[in-house]
């Protein structure tokens, strides 16, 4: 079996500033690969440019062997990229149940005369789609907010929306960019165990961006290391938590003083 995702040479520029410089990557179904770095480095580039949001000025991608350069957003979702922000993105007018159907919308395959006469063929889809929401609300804890409005919740809830909204349409890749960002001590803790288990349960790729080491330590096989757009290093957990380099980009202290410093597994 290939690769679930690959990338080649990626780089991508803003005016004069080069946001991410011949970057490569890959990673396999089934597998939970983290990029890290300092902020400004390029990861939320990198996502963005997976999921269609900008063009790369060189390089490939390919999702399960097709290249998705050029590809507009809903295409690339279609074919099985899902993906959360760093900011949280949840309709405010609508409610939890309703956030979570809105990303089953690019696959509902009814007319606009459909819709405005709500006809039988629109009812069914309707319906599927509700029904498969709830599923994914179950499964990420949430059944009882259903009729809830997303700004009514704490926001470690508010997170889990978001989550249940990527999975519902049953993605082959998973990126979630800073998913614990903002989450208390055991609201983290229930998070890692979370997307243990849908890897278990869905057998997707997940691809994280995070600060949070604890996050990617306990989570991840691999980790790709970002720095100023470049691709520093990567590797297993506790081989780039111990590179000098590494730690250097994080702490911002010469070398020197690097190799006083504790691991990044530790922090």
């Amino acid at each position: 079996m290939g690769k679930l995702l690959e990338i080649y040479n990626l780089s991508k520029s803003f005016g004069g500033v080069r946001a991410v410089r011949d970057v490569s990557l890959s990673m396999d179904s089934n597998q939970i690969i983290s990029i890290i770095g300092p902020n400004g480095a390029g990861k939320t580039t990198i996502f963005n440019l997976i999921s269609g949001v900008y063009k790369p000025d060189a390089g490939r991608i390919l999702f399960m062997g097709k290249d998705i350069v050029g590809k507009p957003q809903h295409e690339i979702a279609r074919m099985g990229v899902s993906r959360t922000f760093q900011n949280i993105r949840l309709f405010k007018g609508l409610t939890v149940l309703e956030n979570v159907m809105t990303a089953l919308d690019a696959y509902s395959n009814y007319s606009l005369f459909s819709a405005m006469l709500g006809l039988p063929h629109k009812r069914q889809i309707d319906k599927t789609n509700m029904l498969r929401a709830l599923e994914a609300l179950q499964i990420v804890g949430l059944s009882k907010y259903r009729d809830e409005h997303p700004t009514d919740l704490p926001y470690g809830l508010q997170r889990r929306v978001e989550l249940a909204r990527a999975i519902v349409s049953q993605p082959k890749l998973l990126m979630l960019d800073e998913p614990a960002a903002g989450l208390n001590p055991s609201e983290l803790a229930a998070f890692i165990g979370l997307i243990a288990e849908l890897k278990q349960r869905f057998g997707f790729g997940i691809l994280i961006i995070e600060h949070r080491m604890q996050v990617v330590n306990e989570l991840s096989e691999h980790i790709y290391v970002l720095n100023f757009g470049n691709l520093l290093t990567h590797g297993k957990p506790q081989e780039v938590c111990n590179d000098p380099e590494v730690i250097k980009a994080y702490i911002g202290e010469d070398s020197s003083s690097v190799t006083n410093q504790k691991s990044l597994c530790q922090l």
